[in-house]
This record gives structure tokens, C-alpha cells and sequence, in this order.
């Protein structure tokens, strides 16, 4: 596999190092155009004749990279930005490019891998990427018949009226302590009670990645939270702690909250998506 990938990278690293170049003599090219040339003929620009309608799908289909023969585009490269956390993916496409491409040739040579060792042919994984295109299939179908009846000034209306005319959603500042059983989570909750700083507890026994911030998770919205911390910690008022420790996943939490305050109501565009999925749904 690292043989492949160096390979690619290899080609890669040549065409774009041709890049700079090409650059540098266009202008160098064109200042040695002899002055005779005839004047460029007048074309009509009014009622052009060219047809660019497939120029979207040309540019998609463009080859970036190549591992042992199989293509990866700028439709692949394009795909997988798209599936990027909102705030990477709307970093400019010269920043993102090079480290998208390089996890897809990463990607496509671990695929060939799997597939010399067989594992297209285990019946699970069959079962999965099967799931995989159904699921891709139908949600691909409802933004599509989505698009076509729902429009922006419907959008625009919905949020007017279900987000910007109601009151910012509310949030808790949250701290809380992990344990692997209940009944450590007991024993670290008595202490508590009885007068020990939450913090200094957490940083000394939470197994939670929040342990060096005193468990302190921040402002967070019932919907950044586990259902069952999320009952717990909305239940409670500022300064209080959890009468019991609550199951949530990998353990046990001992839940406190320190605050509460309204967010502010989230913009347009960072809401439309959300927005549209209720509208197809």
C-alpha cells in the first residue's frame, strides 16, 4: 500500500510542481506573438453558438490522482469537502484540496488493499455497503423532489416564523465527573456533598476528556447532550449538583450546573439545511 501511495504522490508532486511554470511563460508566450498577426475575428456575443451545459460534469469527471489505475476526480475531491463539518468545509477549496486528496488516495489504496485480502466478498460487509447506497439512494431522492418544490422564500418563511420570532434556544453551563461504575460515581458524589470543589474532584478522578478543566463542559443546548444527561442537567438550578449519578454510554456522570442563559437565535444560513430537511420530511 505505501508503495502505491508514493507512487500517486510522486505523479502528483510533478504536475504540480508544473503548475508555477506554466504560470511564469504564459506572459513570456504571449510577448512573443509576432506584431503581423491578423486581428482575432468578431464573433457573436450576443447569440453565442457554444453550448456549455455539460461543463459542470466534464470538470467532475477530471482526473487528480490515479492509484494503481483507479481514478480519483474533482468530483470525488468535490464530494468529500461537501461531507466536511460545516465550518471546515466552508474553508476557500485552495486550502482544503490537498488534504482532501491525500486522505482519498489514502482511502483508495486501503480499498484495494481490502479487496486483494477478499473482504468485498464477506457477506456482512456486503450487507452494509448495500444499506449504504439504499440510504444514499433515498436521501438523494428527497432533497431532489425537495428542491423542486421547496423554495427559498418558503425556507425564508419558516425560519421567520418557527426561529427569529422566538426566543434563542436556552443552555446550562455544565461540569460533570465520569466513572467507569456506579459506585465509584457514589463515593466521588459523597464527597462532594460534604464540601469537596467539584473541580478539584473531577481533575483528580473523572476519566472524561474534560478532567483538566475541572469537568467543565461549557454552555451546552439539550441537543449537544446525551438524552439521559440532558433530562438531568435541564432539571437542574445554578449551583446545584445531581442528587445521583446518571448512566449515560461508557459510565457513570455526576452531573452539576453552574448556569443558565438563552443563546442567541441561530442566523439564517446556519439553520437553512436543518430547515430544509423539516420541509422534505
Amino acid at each position: 500500500m505505501v508503495s502505491i501511495v508514493s507512487r500517486t504522490t510522486r505523479r502528483i508532486a510533478v504536475v504540480r510542481s508544473l503548475v508555477p511554470l506554466v504560470i511564469l511563460l504564459w506572459p513570456m508566450a504571449a510577448a512573443a506573438q509576432p506584431s503581423n498577426v491578423p486581428a482575432a475575428p468578431k464573433y457573436d456575443t450576443v447569440t453565442p453558438v457554444y453550448d456549455a451545459s455539460d461543463a459542470k460534469t466534464k470538470a467532475a469527471s477530471t482526473i487528480m490522482a490515479e492509484v494503481d489505475g483507479r481514478a480519483i476526480t474533482l468530483g470525488d475531491v468535490s464530494d468529500a469537502i461537501r461531507q466536511l463539518p460545516r465550518g471546515v468545509a466552508q474553508r476557500s477549496f485552495s486550502d482544503l484540496y490537498p488534504g482532501v486528496l491525500d486522505q482519498l488516495i489514502q482511502q483508495q489504496s486501503l480499498v484495494l488493499l481490502a479487496q486483494r485480502k477478499g473482504l468485498d466478498d464477506d457477506p456482512e460487509i456486503k450487507r452494509r455497503v448495500k444499506s449504504a447506497a439504499d440510504r444514499t439512494l433515498g436521501q438523494e431522492l428527497l432533497k431532489r423532489e425537495g428542491e423542486a418544490r421547496i423554495t427559498e422564500t418558503m425556507l425564508l418563511d419558516r425560519y421567520k416564523t418557527s426561529i427569529a420570532s422566538q426566543p434563542g434556544p436556552e443552555a446550562v453551563q455544565i461540569s460533570v465527573i465520569l466513572t467507569p461504575t456506579e459506585q465509584e460515581a457514589l463515593g466521588l458524589l459523597q464527597e462532594i456533598k460534604s464540601g469537596a470543589d467539584f473541580a478539584a474532584v473531577a481533575r483528580r478522578a473523572s476519566r472524561d476528556s474534560t478532567a483538566g478543566a475541572g469537568g467543565e463542559l461549557g454552555f451546552m443546548q439539550r441537543d449537544g447532550l446525551n438524552a439521559e444527561i440532558g433530562a438531568v442537567a435541564f432539571a437542574l438550578s445554578p449551583g446545584q449538583t445531581a442528587d445521583f449519578p446518571v448512566r449515560s454510554g461508557k459510565g457513570w456522570f455526576i452531573i452539576k450546573v453552574t448556569a443558565r442563559r438563552r443563546n442567541p437565535v441561530p442566523l439564517y444560513p446556519t439553520i437553512r439545511d436543518a430547515l430544509f430537511r423539516q420541509m422534505v420530511a
